[in-house]
């Protein structure tokens, strides 16, 4: 299926041979740790679980036979591992749906195929169905003009697909527009869409309400050669066959929860995850069978090698994820007794990439440094590097994005895997939620897979294996207001995190949270001072000096109003062991160590974590990022000055 380089198939015995680094440390590795690099060496199979979840199942979309058939295998496969596995009901869907295959092509004035999809939830063909096309009227009152043509026709609809069904996505009915088109007798609405075609869901509320007006998705290209051709004058006709069908509700959907129980804390747990459902327009291989795979080849490669560790080892596939986490708020809410046992929460979701690292607390780096070591060099194209952070992670009060965040909300400890290798050249925007999330479009990074899976196995087992859980110390941000600052380029970002003094200088902080949010985007997690810091043609927020030693300033791109309204203040109250952060009406600076901060500024900040590499600053880098997070109730009621302003004028 793929092949594996020389190195990566070594057992860890020849691995420590050729590999003086790891020598070293070989009296300490963990024997099981050796097993589980071996089998995964020896048996890869992450590929196969990837090929039953997307190619004998296909796409696992939420109330579909697919993905119950999808639950009840994992459920039976992991019970072949020797793991204690089961499902949990998360909820039902009122109506199910099920996806066929589907075809189109324009007929006159000549022929051709036609690239298309439909969403999820929405109405397929009476079987193959052939008809002229016109532009689809702007409202109801023009239908009555067009009524002969509407009827028998496939109508071009106005806007441009995102992939959601035409009339939205969660709880729609078809609009008086839809309504008054189906009445006039048409086939359905063909709708332009960018590639690469995106098809994600409508839904549908009840039998009594299915839709019944096919909802195509049609290339801009083939939509604009279409259109073209009417707006002459032409007779164009088109031939379409969609297959999709509705399964009577409720539906049950479940989570799929597996157990590899512990030998002294069985009710202590490290979980690895993924979601199993997924669109279908594709057959969701990389959004998530990457991770539902992984997962399943952690669990499988644990097993194999016989381990016992200290905690169980939990895998949980998601259900529902797609439609909003449902699935992980789910088992987070309904065993949170499992909350404060969890010493550990991963979950994949996103590009196939391999785990090249991770980023941990400081309580935990040595630990992680002895139980990854094997990994470091295991495979030369995914060097293992761990990287010690002093940044606390911020809980999210908004879920999205994926089920991990559900953990981090609820305050669980949460690793995620360090980023793509240079290696992986793959496109996500070209699979996620689109026609290609497909088999074929994981197999050029089968490699990358089962590096991923056997790095969770490792890491899984060398958590559960510690004498006590990991420390909760330091890992999410405490209740205060923080503000967040990303200096230097975009290639090599330095980073300081700084607690806001909300008493000892309430106006001068209050001033401060004017300036950063009178110029900053609101964007998911905080605010980010450029439009887009990814993009190296963003314009920085600012300018910084860093010539000086040991201090930072950054210059505002406009003073603040009323900035002679604003008195200094000394506030002596902050402790500057590792920096402070200092407010002036065109500015701010922040010291680096034990400096004093110059008379001009007033501390309103103390600095808690920094990155390496802050004294390479130069005058010509920039202030990159700067997001504000308010954590506890008092943070959330604390208000910037404009914000103060605004209220005294409408009082």
């Amino acid at each position: 299926m793929f092949r594996l380089s020389r190195l990566s198939s070594l057992g860890l015995a020849a691995i420590l041979s050729v590999l003086p680094g790891i020598v070293a440390a070989a009296p300490q590795e963990d024997p099981n740790i050796a097993k589980i690099i071996e089998i995964s060496a020896k048996e890869p199979q992450v590929m196969t679980w990837e090929d039953v979840l997307t190619n004998r199942f296909g796409g696992r979309y939420t109330g579909s036979d697919a993905y119950l058939n999808a639950a009840d295998w994992a459920v039976w496969q992991f019970e072949q591992w020797g793991l204690k596995a089961w499902k949990e009901e998360v909820g039902t869907m009122p109506v199910g749906f099920n996806r066929g295959p589907w075809f189109g092509k324009m007929t006159k004035p000549y022929e051709k195929s036609l690239f298309f999809a439909t969403p999820s939830m929405t109405a397929g063909t009476r079987g193959v169905q052939i008809g002229h096309v016109v532009a689809a009227p702007e409202k109801v009152e023009d239908i009555a003009e067009m009524k002969d043509k509407i009827r028998g026709a496939w109508l071009l609809w106005p806007g441009k697909s995102e992939g959601f069904a035409r009339d939205g996505r969660r709880n729609t009915v078809m609009s008086p527009l839809v309504k008054a088109c189906v009445d006039a007798g048409a086939l359905g609405t063909i709708q332009a869409a960018p590639e690469p075609l995106k098809a994600m869901d409508g839904s549908v509320a009840s039998w009594d309400d299915l839709p019944v007006l096919p909802d195509i998705k049609l290339t801009e290209k083939q939509y604009d050669e279409i259109k073209t051709l009417v707006d002459k004058g032409e007779i164009v006709e088109l031939q379409f066959d969609i297959r999709n069908h509705f399964k009577m509700g409720p539906v049950p959907y479940h989570n799929v929860i597996a157990v590899l129980e512990g030998r002294e804390k069985p009710n202590e747990f490290v979980v690895v995850g993924g979601h199993l459902d997924s669109y279908d327009a594709g057959t969701g291989a990389i959004d998530d069978g990457n991770g539902a795979a992984s997962a399943m080849e952690a669990a499988r490669l644990l097993a194999k090698a016989g381990v016992k560790p200290r905690r169980s080892v939990m895998v949980v596939l998601f259900a529902a994820e797609e439609m909003g986490l449902w699935g992980s708020i789910d088992v987070v809410k309904k065993h949170p007794d499992w909350n404060e046992k969890i010493s550990l929460a991963m979950a994949r979701d996103g590009s196939p990439h391999a785990i090249t690292g991770a980023s941990v607390p400081p309580a935990w780096y040595s630990d992680f440094d002895r139980f990854t070591a094997p990994l470091k060099n295991l495979n030369p194209k995914f060097p293992f590097t761990l990287q010690k952070s002093e940044f606390s992670s911020v809980r999210p009060e908004n879920l999205g994005g994926t089920d991990i965040a559900v953990y981090m909300q609820a305050g669980i400890p949460t690793l995620l895997g360090a980023g793509r290798s240079t290696y992986n050249n793959h496109n996500y925007g070209y699979t996620w939620h689109t026609v290609y999330d497909t088999y074929d479009n994981i197999v050029p990074y089968s490699e990358h897979q089962q590096h991923a899976a056997v790095c969770q196995a490792v890491i899984a087992y060398g958590v559960a294996e510690l004498p006590n859980q990991l420390s909760r110390e330091g890992v999410y941000l405490g209740d205060g207001l923080y503000a967040d600052i990303t200096f230097g380029t975009l290639e090599s970002p330095k980073r300081v995190m700084v607690r806001l003094d909300m008493d000892g200088a309430p106006l001068q902080v209050a001033h401060f949270l004017a300036a950063v949010e009178g110029k900053a985007e609101p964007q998911r997690g905080g605010l980010r001072a450029t439009p887009a810091a990814a993009n190296a043609n963003a314009a920085p927020l600012a300018k910084i000096s860093a010539s000086k030693p040991r201090l930072i300033e950054a210059k505002f791109r406009e003073a603040l109003e009323q900035s002679a309204d604003i008195p200094r203040t000394a506030n002596k109250n902050l402790n500057p062991e590792k920096g402070l952060l200092g407010f002036a009406p065109d500015g701010f600076a922040v010291t680096k160590l034990k400096t004093a901060m110059p008379v001009q500024y007033t501390p309103i900040g103390t600095v808690i974590a920094v990155s390496e590499g802050l004294e390479s600053l130069k005058p010509s880098d920039s202030l990159r990022i700067l997001r504000i997070y308010r954590v506890g109730e008092s943070a959330k009621a604390f208000k910037s000055a404009v914000a103060e302003k605004k209220e005294d004028a409408n009082r």
